[in-house]
């Protein structure tokens, strides 16, 4: 069993095993953006139930688990010289909100079945909550259409949330292939609760232990895993810590690299920079660092080989260093992903005209509105004295409960649509994500092959 030997991971013999891999989003976590529906996932999720119904419903997403992952995803995967992928989990498929302490024992078969695929390939799983009981943000990523994080105030949802790690823990406690629990996906905690933020992976760590004194647990920073400064010094043994970085130009902005965009120079040094600022807690304390998300989305026109650089650049830096990653994200509809649906796929024709509203209005709340909503007009009021300071985060509420409300009408007509499917239709849509038919990225693929090997220590 893997273990934390200061900044190190080891093997049961002691040698270092520097963990590479991807991130499996939108296998056991749905995210809109990635996959083409509108609204979050449990909007999603109740459209389809709603007007398919249970029977339907659960044909689909049964055939969905077993066609996104199998054999030929890990041995790919493997091929690239990887081993370990970070699974993230949405808490609701282990437990109903209705039924609070009682687990879905088929989605634990799903992992035993993962577990096994790994084996043979020896490749390590890292169990990822993305999605936690009350929300760890405000963020569609954990599931939430905007409300308050209620984990930080309510200790009801932060019992549930240790429970349920003490049910993986005891389940997985004696399970090789898996490398360690990563706790809680990218918490957002306001300042005045950075505090709890601590009390919740002390304790969300003590629940693991009780039943799991062996396998490594992995701790984010605050603000999506980007800020430590208001974490802890490490309290157990056998602790990681998982930073997330993302580069903008990678990322989100158009431009060249290396070149300059709003009067920075992006370039490796930049990197190395940013790096010594992301990494400095885990130096600091001597313990493991592993970047658990970063990528590189290639769906913008243009800056395409712009952007290839940047992501070689980044990867030398985190090798160099021989940190831990994990790319966000293995398999999607052409975003950030090496495996990629076919463009003439069942699933693709399908979600089709809604991906095309999504886009129009931009309702996906990673989607930057532009003017054609015609909100700076809407809100030019006449105190702009008064009304200067509050501008940019009123915005922020109108445009945000904007998109909630059409991307939750859209889901319902996408509901719709998928209730008059029939078995053999849905298994067509599951099965546009097997690996046979999805395209590989021969562009990340090679980039991966040059760059991604932790460099020689």
């Amino acid at each position: 069993m893997l273990q934390v030997k200061g900044r190190y991971i080891v093997d049961e013999q002691g040698n270092e095993v520097v963990l590479t891999g991807f991130n499996i989003g939108n296998w056991m976590m749905l995210e809109n953006f990635m996959l083409g529906y509108p609204g979050t996932e449990q909007e999603f999720r109740t459209a389809l139930k709603q007007y398919a119904g249970e029977e339907k419903y659960t044909y689909f997403f049964d055939k969905y688990y077993e066609y996104f992952l199998g054999e030929k995803d890990i041995a790919f995967i493997r091929s690239l010289g990887m081993n370990c992928i970070r699974i993230p989990m949405n808490y609701r498929l282990f437990e109903s909100d209705d039924r609070p302490g009682v687990y879905d024992e088929e989605m634990i078969g799903r992992l035993d079945r993962m577990v096994e695929i790994c084996k043979k390939q020896n490749v390590y799983i890292i169990l990822d909550m993305h999605a936690v009981q009350g929300y760890q943000s405000t963020a569609w990523h954990c599931d939430n259409n905007g409300q308050p994080a209620r984990l930080y105030t309510h200790l009801d949802e932060r019992v549930r949330f240790y429970n349920l790690w003490r049910y993986l823990a005891e389940h997985f406690k004696n399970e090789e292939t898996i490398a360690g629990y990563d706790l809680m996906n990218e918490p957002d905690a306001p300042r005045e609760y950075t505090g709890m933020l601590n009390q919740v992976y002390r304790e969300a760590a003590e629940a693991v232990r009780e039943k799991d004194p062996d396998h490594i647990i992995f701790i984010g920073g605050n603000s999506y895993n980007r800020d430590f400064s208001v974490m802890d010094a490490p309290f157990l043994e056998n602790l990681a810590y998982t930073p997330h970085y993302y580069l903008m130009a990678c990322t989100s902005e158009p431009m060249s690299y290396p070149g300059e965009y709003g009067n920075i120079q992006y370039d490796k040094k930049l990197i190395e920079t940013q790096m010594d600022a992301m990494d400095a807690f885990m130096r600091k304390y001597e313990v493991p660092c592993w970047i658990g998300e970063f990528g590189v989305r290639l769906n913008y026109p243009g800056f395409t080989e712009d952007r290839l650089r940047c992501f070689a650049d980044q990867l030398d830096v985190i090798c160099d260093r021989r940190h831990h990653y994990s790319i966000w994200s293995y398999k999607d509809i052409g975003y950030l992903s090496t495996a990629t649906v076919k463009a003439d796929s069942p699933w693709m024709e399908f979600t089709k005209e809604f991906r095309r509203i999504k886009e129009r209005y931009f309702l996906d709340q990673n989607f930057k509105v532009n003017e054609d909503w015609g909100i700076s007009m809407l809100l030019d009021l006449k105190d702009e004295n008064g009304y200067a300071d509050r501008y940019g985060k009123v915005k922020e509420m109108v445009v945000s409960g904007m998109k909630h409300t059409l991307s939750t009408a859209l889901a319902d007509r996408m509901g719709r649509k998928f209730g008059e499917l029939g078995k053999e239709e849905l298994d067509q849509l599951a099965a546009s994500f097997a690996f046979e038919n999805c395209r590989i990225d021969e562009r990340r693929a090679k980039l991966l092959k040059a760059h991604g090997q932790p460099k020689r220590s």
